[in-house]
């Protein structure tokens, strides 16, 4: 038994207390706060303690998602167009990694932390919940064709890449050559995906010719799917969509018809990401078209939006996000406090509770992490905001890595250095620009905002997995039944509204190819990267142990389980889905369910 655990060999509320205050196995370092001491020291403990780390933990969620949308992936976008990279590299690169960021950085804290059956437990468990329920709901609500080659492709890494999983636990142990031959993997899958891209654009003739389009674009869209959040990236094609998760806020925001999910913008008004849906569409249309054709979807009445060359993209509801005519100092208010009035009234309960309990975190995320968004006047350049943001990331960097302490040449504390450097540059940058247009070096700010979303999102899982640990202990659940259901869920509701919405919005095969090939990169990268990262230093001759236990044995069967049930019954149906395959998927995981919490149960 672990050191932590005897607590519950004590009856006294006072003696658990104490025993979790001077027990060191009960503190987690890479936590800010002490949660086990709250749970079981805070007020009325430990009902109390416990409910508000319930709550804390279903904010950090939308933390992690907001980070990872709002802040993230406009750096990547960056990164993509000044690196120069094509669509179809960056799409299963940087976009690839930005999609799956909350996953892949939650296993990297969960590894560092030396918890490898939380880290298992969420990516076998959220892959077998999106390959099981995303992808049964889809099979039911929509009748289509899937795409063979990137269907049979996803499914046989996939099955490929979770062997490997099992057979590491099995071993008993993993070294730097396995991690690195994640990685090895995840690049083989690039070039595989990418082969077939440029095979098919180099062989047009073998798809079917489309009517030419007029300059007009009829663009048939459900009428409430206009005024909800974006369901993807910026255009890519759609092997390899990976839908954005950022539908956890949506959830809350959706509360009213007409209530739409927000990003600021320069200009006060706030920024949608409905037109990133528009624009994915829009260029996946070619190979997706097809799919649409035979694709007999239960959706609402479908109403046209009919856009011209000169039409923005735009949200439906109708608020521009072009820039107006107002002070610089007023645009920075806007950025701080992103809430149009006029908009803030016509939203529902949901989303009001929604801005008002994350705009604290918000607050602080646009003082730290600078954007530059293609999608907004002057790429969303500010220039009071943008030379504070010298000044604060710098400092941010230094706290959340811990080094605040620090000292540099034994007489200057670090968070002094980073304040003056980061006052130099706050002070270069003023000089050197304007209010009215971004600077050349405009983009270098999306590079830092890469850099800190990422801090951000770490900084955030280590939190997360600091309340579970704290939620495990006091409820005697393991670290793996809490990987596959709390985080494995809370990473994965994002998936499930978005990947169903676009199914829905007529491209059922397009969410199909984000049900399996979204979670295969997420395990590689989530298991490849971390171990590299712990290993590197010490070389090829290190093992860690792993250990192989009835309920990780049950995750690597859910999910092959799920995976095998999906290929035979698209073998079987030719292709073609089948609401009888996506109810036995739903049934499938129930039954999954079912048997992890019995073996929990059982072997506790």
């Amino acid at each position: 038994m672990a050191d932590c655990e005897r607590v519950h060999n004590l009856n006294s509320t006072a003696l658990q207390c104490a025993f979790v205050r001077d027990t060191a196995d009960c503190h987690v370092d890479e936590s800010w706060i002490e949660y086990t001491t709250f749970a079981y020291c805070g007020p009325l403990a430990p009902y109390f303690p416990i409910g508000t780390e319930v709550l804390w933990i279903a904010l950090l969620f939308l933390v992690l998602g907001m980070t990872a949308d709002d802040f993230l992936c406009p750096a990547l976008v960056v990164m993509s167009r000044t690196l120069r990279l094509s669509e179809s590299v960056a799409g299963v690169t940087l976009l690839a990694f930005g999609n799956g960021a909350p996953d892949i950085i939650s296993s990297l804290a969960g590894i560092e932390q030396s918890r490898p059956a939380l880290v298992i437990g969420e990516l076998l468990g959220a892959g077998t919940f999106v390959t099981a329920v995303v992808a049964g709901t889809v099979f039911l609500l929509c009748r289509f064709e899937l795409e063979p080659d990137s269907f049979l492709r996803d499914t046989v890494f996939y099955l490929a890449a979770s062997f490997w999983t099992f057979y590491l636990f099995y071993d008993g142990g993993v070294t730097l050559g396995h991690a690195v031959g994640y990685l090895g993997l995840y690049c083989v899958y690039i070039v595989v995906v990418l082969a077939v891209h440029f095979w098919k654009q180099a062989h047009p003739e073998e798809v079917p010719a489309l009517p030419d389009v007029a300059p007009k674009v009829v663009l048939e869209v459900p009428a409430e799917a206009q005024t909800t959040s974006h369901l993807l990236m910026p255009p890519v094609p759609p092997d390899w969509v990976q839908e954005r998760r950022s539908s956890v806020s949506s959830v809350a925001s959706n509360g009213s018809a007409g209530d739409a999910r927000r990003r600021r913008s320069s200009t006060g008004s706030l920024h949608r990401h409905h037109e990133h849906a528009i624009a994915a569409f829009m260029q996946a249309s070619h190979e997706a078209s097809m799919e649409r054709r035979i694709s007999q979807c239960s959706q609402p009445p479908l109403e046209p939006v009919v856009m011209s060359e000169k039409t923005p993209l735009l949200g439906a509801t109708g608020t521009s996000a072009v820039a107006q005519d107002t002070s610089p100092w007023a645009e920075f208010l806007s950025q701080l406090v992103p809430w149009d009035p006029e908009e803030w009234v016509e939203r529902g309960v949901a989303g009001k509770i929604y801005d008002v309990v994350t705009f604290p975190v918000r607050f602080v995320l646009v003082l730290t992490v600078p954007v530059v968004d293609y999608e907004n006047a002057k790429n969303n350049w500010c220039r009071p905001l943008n030379a504070l943001h010298c000044v604060t990331s710098p400092f941010f960097v230094v706290v959340v890595l811990g080094r605040a302490d620090d000292y540099v040449a034994d007489k200057i504390p670090s968070w002094v250095l980073a304040l003056l450097i980061g006052g130099i540059a706050a002070t270069l940058v003023w000089f050197s620009s304007s209010f009215e247009s971004a600077p050349r070096y405009h983009f270098a700010f999306g590079y830092a905002g890469f850099i800190l979303s990422v801090l951000w999102i770490y900084g955030v899982a280590n939190e997360l997995l600091g309340l579970l640990r704290t939620l495990g202990l006091v409820a005697g659940v393991s670290d793996a039944i809490l990987g596959l259901t709390v985080l494995a869920w809370g990473n994965s509701l994002g998936d499930f509204v978005t990947n169903v919405a676009v199914a829905r919005q007529g491209y059922p095969s397009m969410a199909m190819a984000a049900c399996f090939g979204g979670p295969l990169l997420n395990l590689l990268m989530g298991v490849g990267l971390p171990y590299t990262v712990k290993l590197a230093p010490v070389g090829f001759g290190a093992r860690l142990p792993l250990e192989l236990t009835p309920l990780v044995s049950t995750l690597y069967g859910g999910l092959v389980a799920s995976l095998l049930l999906s290929l035979y019954a698209t073998l079987f149906c030719r292709y073609q889905s089948s609401r009888i395959h996506g109810a036995s998927l739903l049934a499938l995981y129930a039954l999954f369910l079912a048997a992890a919490v019995t073996i929990e149960t059982t072997h506790a």
